[in-house]
């Protein structure tokens, strides 16, 4: 049994269908990339595997449990950590620190002052740690939200446009976690325009048009101008 499941997932917006029928799996330490131009429903997929939207129709499963069963709830969404493009719900008026340390509070680390200075670190904001979030730049918020998964720990990971505001030390920084999250058996899906960078992490790059798969490439068969061909 597949770690992550989706079978069959439909979605539309009143008279607007955003997904077609959409099936694919990911097992523990398995990294799969959507691709797609805009409008293709990555996003749309997305908030439906991290259990942000409810499918029409079709299941989503973890371990084979469906996350929006009442049940396993709670338990299921917690092994999710989610990268949204641009919304990363942080408290605008606290420091880079503060944020880290109520989240640290609320998974219940230990030690949790040392963990966020650790974390804020390994993402490159130590020095940055008593500034506002709402003075970050938009990669600098980005890292802030890698330190919040890092201090998670997920079993799965939601990523749209991960590479989205990082220069090229975030760039390395995310791919470098990533592959961290990789060894530790978390299975990673994201979408991302970066095909360059993406196919360098991803076992499985599939490609959506109008909500559909119409296409899928195993890691290393995705490059140059094949890679072009499926995003235009």
């Amino acid at each position: 049994m597949k770690y992550l499941s989706v079978e069959g997932v439909s979605k539309a917006f009143g008279f607007v269908p955003a997904l077609s029928n959409i099936s694919f799996s990911a097992d523990r330490g398995e990294t799969v990339c959507f691709v797609g131009e805009n409008g293709a429903g990555k996003s749309t997929l997305l908030r439906c595997v991290a259990a942000l939207n409810r499918p029409d129709t079709g299941k989503i499963l973890i371990s084979g449990e469906n996350v929006f069963s009442s049940a396993a709830r709670r338990t299921i969404w917690r092994q999710i950590g989610v990268l949204e493009q641009e919304a990363f719900y942080f408290y605008e008026d606290l420091t880079c620190f503060e944020n880290l340390e109520l989240f640290a509070n609320l998974v219940g680390t230990d030690d949790p002052a040392q963990l966020v200075l650790r974390t804020l670190e390994r993402v490159g904001l130590s020095q940055s740690r008593l500034q506002s979030v709402r003075d970050l730049s938009g990669g600098m918020r980005k890292r802030l939200a890698l330190g919040r998964l890092l201090l998670q720990a997920p079993k799965l990971l939601v990523l749209d446009e991960p590479f989205a505001h990082l220069d090229d030390a975030g760039e390395d920084l995310l791919l470098e976690v990533l592959e961290e999250f990789r060894g530790a058996g978390v299975a990673t899906v994201f979408a991302s325009h970066r095909l360059e960078l993406a196919s360098r992490i991803s076992d499985r790059v599939i490609v959506l048009e109008h909500g559909r798969i119409v296409d899928t490439a195993a890691r290393g068969g995705v490059s140059g101008d094949g890679s072009e061909r499926l995003i235009q």
